[in-house]
């Protein structure tokens, strides 16, 4: 083997130890995932088999959903009215659609090895999550200061994402419980109440309650078949209005959400749902003026600026996101942009019903986190 072969054959390796270690830095500081990803690049350039790689891309439909998605966006650069630099970056912010596909075709170019690396990924995302989860429960005892990120208790990041990793998380481990050993199946059930516990009783992050009821169908089903689809249905509004009732955070949120809205109705939009609906309420105005081809990649923040000129209340107020992922996707790259997003869902969700195991359901799982978390 000559030295040059070797350098390829490294190269490759550590491509794929760095698709591992950006798994692992997910729930980490967001510093922490640039710095894997930017070193994935870098070895996948360098690895340079990208034959083989774009062999491994052209055979699964998902990557092909994502980079048409990807090169969707960029196209709708060319007619929006932010200047090129400030587009190009907000393009460049979905760059995951590229990533995926590329860290796919390295991670699973190999089918004998592909079930070790994706065993190597989740376990990687787990000890991540395990280390946000210590944070979370340390700032809520008061062992560590609030270190200035979004959301309350919430790890290292807003309490957003957070709720939805716990509520993923939580899925997962009771999942994981049923066929597992002894020993196992104790520590998924730790892990899953001290999830639910962070989720329901400490964490503010509405969407991933809201996320992790919507779950319950989809685990009676994987219990119980149709019958537990059934009855995990009727469980959502059972479990939510007992929740309400039985936890003082869920109470409070609830309650400000309706003085919120309340004062949205009377023209006094000024924090939190209130500022959320005013935002919401911008963005179909926009979507209205473009509504199959979108205002461009980038248009949305430049637009809104332009409209805060002539409300100066409304200068101080962040304006590059509707905070719902439809409507910006909408409002930049139309409704074709949105179907292609559906699109990219609908194939993953067709190839996990091929997977009647535990990674198809988590695969279920996650994609509707994600859908009910946009």
């Amino acid at each position: 083997m000559t030295a040059g072969m070797r350098f390829v054959q490294r190269c490759e390796a550590a491509a794929r130890w760095m698709v591992v270690a950006s798994a692992f830095a997910v729930p980490l500081p967001a510093a922490w995932i640039s710095v894997t990803t930017t070193g994935f690049l870098m070895f996948w350039i360098f690895s340079l088999r990208l034959r083989a790689r774009w062999s491994v891309i052209q055979q699964r439909p998902v990557v092909w959903m994502a980079l048409l998605l990807f090169v969707w966006m960029a196209i709708a650069t060319s007619w929006s009215p932010a200047p090129f630099a400030e587009a190009a970056d907000n393009w460049w912010r979905y760059r995951e659609l590229l990533l995926l596909p590329l860290m796919a075709s390295v991670a699973f170019s190999d089918p004998e090895s592909a079930p070790i690396w994706q065993r190597r990924i989740f376990q990687a995302f787990l000890a991540g999550f395990l280390i946000a989860l210590a944070v979370s429960f340390l700032r809520w005892l008061g062992a560590l200061p609030d270190m200035g990120f979004k959301g309350l208790y919430a790890g290292f990041g807003g309490r957003t994402g957070f709720s939805l990793m716990l509520a993923f998380v939580a899925f997962t481990a009771i999942v994981r419980c049923r066929g597992s050993r002894a020993p196992q199946r104790s520590g998924w059930v730790v892990l899953a109440f001290f999830c639910l516990a962070n989720l329901f009783l400490i964490n503010e992050g509405r969407t991933g309650q809201l996320g992790f009821l919507l779950l319950l169908p989809l685990l009676a089903w994987y219990s119980a078949g149709r019958l537990g689809l059934i009855l995990g249905t009727l469980a959502i509004p059972v479990l939510s209005v007992s929740l309400y009732c039985a936890v003082p955070t869920i109470q409070s949120r609830v309650h400000g959400s309706l003085e919120q809205i309340t004062s949205f109705r009377n023209r006094k939009a000024d924090t939190g749902d209130a500022l959320r609906l005013e935002y919401w309420q911008q963005a179909l105005a926009f979507i209205q003026d473009a509504p199959v081809f979108g205002g461009g990649t980038g248009s949305h923040a430049y637009r809104a600026r332009q409209a805060a000129l002539k409300e100066p209340k409304a200068v101080d107020r962040p304006l590059g996101n509707p905070h719902n992922e439809y409507l910006l996707l909408m409002s930049q790259q139309g409704a074709i942009g949105l179907a292609m997003l559906c699109m990219l869902w609908i194939i993953q969700w067709r190839e996990s019903l091929q997977k009647n195991d535990v990674t198809g359901v988590i695969t279920k799982a996650l994609l509707i986190l994600m859908a009910s978390g946009d």
